[in-house]
């Protein structure tokens, strides 16, 4: 089965924002780095269940997955995401750096 992946607006601005940081030290840097982050946000759309658990899962009734990413050896952020199989749709909750605070119940009720 694929998935459609969405993001909600507030994992689009932080994104966003993440690529800004990226971009305040080099362009071409921030550029490849965003790149590489929406495409493997897409890869979701083939198996998000390949990802694993992630610890928000503990905080609601629905799993809540993360993706990691980082464009060297390092896995600086995670996609936070939840999958409904019936509707065969990921949607992306937040953009987060891997140093930030896990998100909170609150933060896992989306757009």
């Amino acid at each position: 089965m694929r998935f459609t992946v969405t993001l909600t607006s507030e994992a689009k601005l932080q994104l966003e924002e993440a690529t800004d940081w990226y971009a305040s030290g080099d362009h071409q840097v921030a550029e490849r780095w965003h790149a590489g982050f929406e495409s493997a946000l897409k890869s979701l759309a083939d198996n998000p269940r390949l990802c694993g658990l992630a610890r928000e899962s503990e905080l609601v009734t629905s799993e809540i997955r993360e993706l990691h990413y980082g464009s060297g050896k390092r896995k600086t952020h995670q996609a936070v995401f939840r999958v409904d199989e019936e509707s065969a749709r990921v949607q992306v909750i937040a953009i987060r750096h891997s140093a930030q605070d896990d998100l909170n119940p609150e933060d896992l009720t989306s757009d």
